[in-house]
């Protein structure tokens, strides 16, 4: 699989139990496949994320994705001039901008959880097979250290409380 950009990765501080979309470019292919399901594959933390009921975003003529790659919403104006399409509806083997995936991402467990996109896919000759993408999804609900794209850095230090003066015996 040649992906489209040498490493992507959406972060967004997430707002617990809210499903967040993740939209994606769909990635070349060595040789045309339909890609039967998305998975996202922990790759840290213990827990999992929910299956994705993931879909393709089909444009016409000169229109493209140009929205948030991570948002709790699709806006509608971005939305315009495309149509929801099963995953595996269209083969994929070259890049293609006028078609997009749109991941479900979610987890039911509050903190800081990484997953990596796997595509499952058909080959044209009828073979299964899996392929690990290098983009990542990272949901963090404000534990980390660093404000902003930071990963998942680890917990935030607890400030050490506010020395009090104490009184003369």
């Amino acid at each position: 699989m040649n992906d489209y950009r040498p490493d992507g990765i959406g972060q967004s501080r997430w707002h617990f139990r809210t499903p967040m979309y993740l939209v994606v470019g769909v990635p070349a292919f060595t040789q045309p496949v339909r890609i039967e399901s998305v998975e996202l594959r922990t790759a840290r933390n213990s827990a999992h994320f929910d299956p994705p009921d993931a879909y393709l975003l089909v444009y016409y003529g000169s229109l493209y994705y140009n929205g948030a790659e991570l948002t709790y919403a699709l806006d509608p104006a971005v939305l315009a001039g495309s149509h929801r399409q099963a995953l595996n509806s269209i083969p994929i083997r070259k890049l293609n901008n006028q078609l997009s995936i749109v991941i479900p991402v979610n987890i039911s467990e509050p903190g800081c959880h990484q997953a990596q996109i796997v595509f499952h896919v058909r080959t044209s000759d009828g073979q299964d097979r899996i392929y690990p993408a290098r983009w990542y999804v990272t949901l963090d609900t404000g534990i980390s250290k660093v404000e902003g794209e930071n990963g998942c850095a680890g917990p935030r230090d607890v400030p050490p409380p506010n020395p009090s003066a104490s009184k003369p015996a």
